[in-house]
């Protein structure tokens, strides 16, 4: 799964130790048309905005964990896994995002990788 997948969920797992969820995205695309790759990630952010809004992260959350894990105990961190160096538009974009989602206890987080996420 990838950036490209906008109504999945590629990636879900419970934080050791914090008890943070942890949802992931991963993003092989290149930075030559930068605006064109920001929708494509904006359209997959939404996804995962509108899983934690509509509780069925923290429903996913505790079928993996075998127990309950709710929002008043947890929060939710989105890893964006990015196989090229992003723009500055890309910083700007997630600054936005981090503020519009804050109420839901919900972050956005990013981290550049020259090869593809391991799968789960």
């Amino acid at each position: 799964m990838s950036v490209q997948d906008r109504g999945t969920i590629d990636y879900l797992a419970i934080e050791s130790g914090s008890g943070r969820v942890v949802l992931a995205i991963s993003d092989h695309l290149d930075w030559t048309e930068p605006k064109q790759h920001l929708y494509v990630l904006q359209e997959k952010l939404n996804t995962y905005i509108s899983f934690v809004e509509s509780g069925q992260v923290w429903e996913e959350a505790s079928t993996r964990a075998g127990k309950e894990i709710t929002s008043g105990g947890s929060e939710v961190v989105v890893r964006v896994f990015l196989r090229h160096e992003p723009p500055q538009l890309f910083h700007d974009f997630l600054d936005h995002v981090n503020n519009a989602v804050q109420a839901l206890k919900l972050s956005v987080h990013y981290e550049v990788r020259s090869t593809e996420m391991p799968s789960a």
